[in-house]
């Protein structure tokens, strides 16, 4: 299983959208504390 989730040249377009959308929504999150404060 472990080795099935092991990065590699065919899987690298999968992963990088995903840490784009985990930046955007960490980003979304700081505005979020921003505009409440």
């Amino acid at each position: 299983m472990l080795f099935k989730y092991q990065p590699t040249n065919r899987d690298a377009p999968i992963p990088i959208p995903i840490l784009v959308l985990e930046l955007v929504g960490i980003g979304l999150e700081l505005v979020g504390i921003g505009l409440e404060s």
